[in-house]
């Protein structure tokens, strides 16, 4: 009796974790952008450490590309950046970051990056990618500099432009494959909030979490006054 009770149990544990899905989160943004900054330094730093804790249960992937052009020549592929060459930099130390360090650490070296603009405390182009990256910091700058950066920022240019529908700012948040404006701004204002009421699995720390009210939602965390840019975020410049 107590075997057949063992074996109901086991399979019951089974089926439910079969049943339970996977929660996918895929955030496209630029490393210079005042808004995606803004939702790094913020929603993201809150929460990204503890998602990655449970990838069964979240997969949080980042593609640092956003706005930029892609051109093809008889070169090889030339990028242009919506904030400059520096952000064409920092694109690809955060790809190469990506491929070759664990994901916490690739996360870790973005988020720095993004303190390190916030406060402009940085002398230098490559000095907040030396800061951040310590010991990993040559092994990460040969990869910028060379082309295999260029290639995975070729491979997020491919990810980004096959959005459907098309990302029209950044950040752009999808949900599961698809694009909704509610789930995005519902992340942008607590990823942990948006996790938890959205994993089929429940992880300990979201037993006891405390939902951030919308009514705390305060439209100048989004807007700048600037021509190229909108309530969401930084626009797509069509020349």
């Amino acid at each position: 009796e107590y075997m057949g009770q063992y074996q109901f149990f086991c399979l019951l544990f089974l089926a439910v974790a079969i049943s339970a899905k996977q929660l996918r989160i895929d955030f496209y943004y630029e490393s210079l952008c005042p808004f995606c900054n803004k939702f790094i330094l913020n929603s993201f730093n809150d929460f990204y450490d503890v998602i990655l804790k449970y990838p069964e249960v979240v997969n949080l992937e980042i593609y640092p590309y956003g706005n930029t052009k892609e051109v093809q020549t008889e070169q090889g592929y030339k990028y242009s950046c919506q904030h400059g060459d520096k952000e064409c930099l920092y694109d690809t130390y955060q790809a190469c970051a990506l491929r070759k360090l664990p994901k916490k650490e690739a996360f870790d070296f973005v988020v720095c990056c993004e303190e390190a603009f916030a406060s402009e405390s940085s002398n230098g182009v490559d000095s907040p990618a030396a800061q951040c990256l310590g010991d990993r910091y040559s092994e990460i700058r040969e990869c910028t500099y060379s082309q295999e950066g260029a290639n995975y920022i070729h491979e997020l240019a491919v990810a980004t432009n096959s959005l459907n529908p098309p990302h029209q700012y950044v950040p752009w948040l999808v949900v599961n494959g698809e694009y909704n404006k509610d789930n995005e701004m519902q992340i942008r204002f607590s990823l942990q909030n948006f996790v938890c009421s959205n994993i089929d699995t429940q992880i300990p720390e979201c037993d006891e979490f405390a939902l951030k009210k919308m009514t705390e939602f305060n439209p100048k965390d989004f807007f700048v006054t600037r021509r190229q840019q909108s309530f969401l975020g930084d626009l797509i410049i069509t020349e």
